[in-house]
């Protein structure tokens, strides 16, 4: 949709994508600070009042007694489990589920083009199952049935309803989820 303005013409659609695309890379971002670990002890730094401490000052108001009896020794602690930043594999995993879960969500064409374009760049390419393909669960998830009474079209797919994706090595990113033709028996 363009509008006209004192400016020149403006093209809606390129806004609607950039605005996508920021959603989307924010949303990357969002779900790798939010995976982390973001305590402070996680980090090597001490915590202050946490309880664990025994007090450093004695406390006012109490008289002077004899010392509490001396606490047996504690076992050796192992070091404490710091975990580590994703790798760069982990990361691209993360934007791969994000770019396919925004095709998912969207409902614009152009942004499901866009989004279809980038992952071919990247190598990663999309499987949409044609109707009235036989259906082989090793190549595909069936999600749901239709009934029909034509016995020809039993087990057939009827419609692609999420599409799969695939690596350029072979590996499948996801399968394709379908609903196929079903005679009642």
């Amino acid at each position: 949709m363009n509008v006209a303005s004192g400016f020149g013409t403006i093209d809606f659609s390129f806004w609607r994508l950039l605005l996508v695309t920021v959603v989307i890379g924010c949303a990357g971002v969002l779900g790798y600070l939010v995976s982390a670990d973001m305590s402070p002890s996680a980090h090597g730094r001490s915590v202050r009042g946490s309880g664990t401490e025994p007090p450093t000052t004695p406390m006012r108001g109490r008289r002077a007694g004899p010392p509490p009896p001396a606490a047996p020794p504690a076992a050796p602690q192992p070091p404490p489990v710091v975990p580590q930043p994703p790798g760069p594999g982990e990361d691209a995993g993360r934007l791969l589920r994000a770019l396919i879960g925004a095709y998912d969500t969207s409902t614009e064409q152009s942004v499901r083009l866009h989004i279809t374009q980038e992952l071919h760049k990247a190598g990663v390419e999309i499987v949409i199952i044609e109707p009235g393909v036989p259906f082989s669960a090793d190549h595909m998830r069936c999600v749901a049935t239709e009934g029909t009474s034509e016995p020809q079209v039993d087990q057939l797919v009827a419609r692609t309803e999420r599409p799969g994706w695939i690596r350029a090595d072979g590996a499948v990113v996801r399968v394709p989820e379908v609903t196929i033709w079903k005679v009642p028996r």
